[in-house]
């Protein structure tokens, strides 16, 4: 008797249990979670303000290299004439001072123009990554993701180098449907806006010379 109660008290439970997951799975099915996926890397690399940007910026750091080489030069060229003096000479000091004070411009010239290119390369990636997740948030709101997780859309049977078969094995996203990545469509979404804006700017400038031509 007691046996018949504890089984039928157990059915119940388990019963009750079934029910509840039910209940709660059917709840999900009405409602399931959209997650989509975002190759920022991929993004970064092919987006045109990105490279446009990090082009400019190569340019003005030629601008300073030049500089510092031609620096460097005046310093070679203070020490051949050292080398001419003899140290008994009373221009040997003055000489050795003025290379000194050379040779210390050009550290504090190279230290100063490293913070810049630093400085600067921050400020685009920076600039860059909130005008990307403009767009993220955009696509995420159009398309009714919930959730927008990084990932890395390489194929991993395309990797050689052994640090990408690693990186890629540790891969949070394993699996995903095509129709989750939204990569190329925030990427075109980026580069069609990037287009009009630099067009535009284009087209201004070419108005503002016309005008004054005219002045003239």
């Amino acid at each position: 008797m007691k046996k018949f109660i504890l089984s039928t008290t157990t059915m119940m439970v388990l019963t009750g249990m079934l029910c509840f997951t039910n209940t709660a799975y059917s709840q999900s099915k009405s409602s399931p979670h959209r997650v989509g996926l975002v190759d920022m890397a991929y993004i970064f690399k092919n987006y045109d303000r990105f490279k446009d940007s990090l082009e400019l910026l190569g340019k003005e750091m030629k601008v300073k290299d030049t500089e510092g080489k031609q620096m460097l030069e005046d310093i070679k060229a203070i020490g051949g004439q050292l080398q001419a003096l003899k140290s008994s000479s009373p221009d040997y000091a003055a000489k050795e001072k003025e290379l000194a004070s050379a040779s210390s411009d050009l550290a504090a010239f190279r230290k100063v123009a490293e913070r810049e290119f630093m400085r600067k390369q921050s400020k685009i990636y920076k600039a860059i990554y909130i005008e990307v997740k403009e767009v993220i948030d955009l696509a995420a709101a159009q398309f009714h993701y919930d959730l927008i997780l990084r990932f890395n859309r390489q194929d991993l049977n395309e990797a050689e180098d052994p640090k990408q078969i690693l990186s890629g094995m540790n891969r949070q996203v394993v699996y995903h449907q095509k129709g989750n990545d939204i990569t190329e469509k925030v990427l075109n979404a980026l580069n069609s806006r990037y287009k009009k804006s630099s067009g535009s700017k284009t087209r201004t400038r070419s108005a503002t010379g016309k005008k004054r031509s005219t002045k003239q």
